[in-house]
């Protein structure tokens, strides 16, 4: 590895601004991250930044597999542009799913 390495890049160290649960999809604003496990507000914690996960999904919407998703303005990940871009869909989802696959940081 280059002597100016820091990281595989995979995870990042996050200091929570409010509670966040393990898999929760954090906004980090440009990126999002999964928490790896419980994180307290104030505390530091990992966040994984690749990979394909099961989050939660904004009802009333469906889309295809490999569409672009979005943070949601609300609850859940959802197809509207507007907010942080926070991978692709991993598989279809429709209206009634309260879940979705979605491939991170893609």
């Amino acid at each position: 590895m280059a002597k100016n390495a820091i990281s595989d890049g995979n995870t990042i160290q996050h200091t929570a601004a409010a509670d966040i649960a393990s898999g929760d999809l954090v906004d980090l604003s440009g990126c999002v991250g999964i928490a790896h496990a419980d994180i307290a507000s104030g505390a530091v914690g990992t966040l994984h930044l690749a990979g394909e996960w099961n989050v939660v999904k904004a009802t009333g919407v469906g889309w295809s597999e490999g569409e672009t998703l979005y943070v949601g303005s609300g609850t859940g990940v959802t197809d509207a542009p507007g907010t942080t871009q926070a991978g692709v869909a991993g598989a279809p989802a429709v209206s009634g799913d309260t879940t979705c696959a979605l491939i991170i940081n893609i």
